[in-house]
């Protein structure tokens, strides 16, 4: 059975992802789920091989209600973050970076570290090494 596009659905793949959204599109071939804050998408692209259990959530929505289903979960989803108390905000700034900032800024960070290891070192005594033949055979003693 596919279900309709518009709803509602969680799949469990079988590599134990579970995959929530609204269904944009399901054919034999692919899946697409639009994400429940409407920011993004996912696609499966081998629904018959991959997905090994399938719920679609069934709402009672009021029919003088003009939002579709997708805004409705949008709103419920919103209110539970409010609920949440906020985050630090060393964390939020974190968040909010891209990816390339924050891999120039673990670049600095080790250069910084190799700079400080460079000016704390120091050269002490030079260790000299003595070569020699092995003592596997001893000479005979001469009396």
């Amino acid at each position: 059975m596919i279900p309709p596009d518009g709803s509602h659905v969680k799949c469990i793949l079988k590599n134990n992802v579970i995959a929530e959204g609204i269904v944009e599109e399901w054919y034999g071939n692919i899946v697409k789920l639009k994400s429940l804050d409407g920011k993004s998408y996912l696609i499966i692209h081998h629904p018959g091989e991959d997905i090994v259990l399938t719920k679609v959530m069934v709402e009672e929505i009021s029919k003088d209600s003009s939002k579709n289903q997708a805004e409705i979960i949008a709103d419920k989803i919103r209110a539970k973050q409010v609920e949440k108390e906020p985050e630090p905000i060393d964390q939020m700034a974190l968040d909010a970076k891209s990816k390339a900032e924050l891999h120039v800024e673990l670049a600095k960070q080790e250069r910084e570290e190799v700079a400080a290891k460079l000016r704390d070192h120091h050269i002490g005594e030079v260790k000299r090494v003595q070569y020699g033949q092995p003592g596997f055979y001893k000479k005979p003693s001469i009396k």
